[in-house]
């Protein structure tokens, strides 16, 4: 009996070695992805003669008061989530009244008290730190 199990040790650890290289070459499966809590989205249309896209991540507020909450009144906050909100434009275009160059900007909001909000733009990386009303390229008021 002993001699029969002495035989067969051989042929389970070569079984065993062909199982583990079969696992080894098996392509693995496709990676899952699971959805950001604040998903990025991209909007893009010709308005005339001018493309316009706007990037953006939509921010999940998962039950919070985001103005007068999360956001203070008052406060400037990166329109959107994860980054700034950016926009851009292949012509210059007017808003607000306001001549805006053709380019891209981010967008930033100061929110105030009534649903009143300021709406910001400015070229991305121009100011490195701290936002600051030094090289904004349109400033408007939204009800």
């Amino acid at each position: 009996m002993k001699s029969t199990t002495l035989r067969s040790l051989p042929v389970i650890a070569a079984a065993l070695a062909l199982a583990a290289s079969l696992t080894a070459q098996t392509p693995a499966g496709p990676k899952l992805e699971f959805p950001a809590p604040s998903p990025n989205s991209t909007v893009k249309q010709r308005v005339g003669v001018t493309d316009v896209e706007i990037n953006y991540a939509r921010p999940s507020m998962k039950g919070r008061t985001i103005f007068g909450g999360l956001v203070p009144l008052g406060k400037v906050w990166r329109t959107g989530a994860n980054t700034a909100t950016k926009i851009a434009f292949s012509t210059a275009v007017k808003l607000n009244g306001t001549a805006v160059p053709a380019g891209a900007y981010e967008l930033f909001t100061i929110a105030a008290a009534k649903q009143s909000m300021e709406l910001a733009a400015r070229r991305p990386g121009e100011i490195k730190e701290e936002y600051t009303r030094l090289n904004e390229a349109l400033i408007a008021s939204v009800r």
